[in-house]
């Protein structure tokens, strides 16, 4: 089945408003596939009946599992830092790289951070917002690789030690498929 658009639920995508693609040759159309079970989950980008690229595919990465305390056994190995940015490994409890970080910086706060899959896909965005550059709340918001809104956290931000502490408010129900 193929869809106008697409939104995330639970770190789970799901399509909104149901199509034909020949009676949409000349839009973006998406096609969620997934196994029986749902263990495997796949977003493809058409134009028309025409595929043009994987937008989301849990197997590079799920993000279901961010909703589950399996992320905390993750190392992270710093391998490049500098005053701009920053690359971090990810690897899980078994020490398989699971993810690559790219990490921007502006004053010493990390504003973006780029997950790629080990083969170098783009995974998602972090967008990281702060009050004290204006931005409307302190917090994150994940986005997959086609901009679409995955979650959002907001948060206290601590001045002193420049870091969020406790976390306000977190959003996986995204209302509508709402870009950067």
């Amino acid at each position: 089945m193929f869809y106008e658009d697409y939104l995330w639920k639970n770190g789970q995508p799901y399509g909104v408003r149901a199509c034909e693609p020949f009676k949409n040759k000349q839009g973006i159309l998406y096609k969620i596939v997934s196994d029986p079970y749902h263990k495997r989950i796949c977003i493809e980008k058409h134009h028309g009946e025409e595929f043009l690229e994987i937008v989301y595919d849990s197997v590079l990465f799920d993000f279901r599992l961010l909703k589950k305390g399996e992320q905390y056994a993750w190392q992270k190995i710093s391998i490049l830092e500098t005053a701009e940015s920053a690359i971090c490994h990810i690897r899980d409890q078994d020490d398989r790289l699971i993810l690559i970080e790219k990490y921007t910086f502006q004053d010493n706060l990390c504003r973006k951070c780029q997950a790629f899959s080990p083969f170098g896909t783009l995974i998602s965005t972090q967008k990281i917002a702060y009050k004290l550059f204006e931005d409307p709340f302190d917090g994150v918001i994940l986005y997959d690789s086609n901009d679409h809104k995955v979650m959002s956290k907001h948060y206290e931000f601590d001045q002193d030690k420049k870091e969020f502490s406790k976390l306000l408010k977190e959003e996986w129900e995204v209302s509508n498929a709402a870009k950067k």
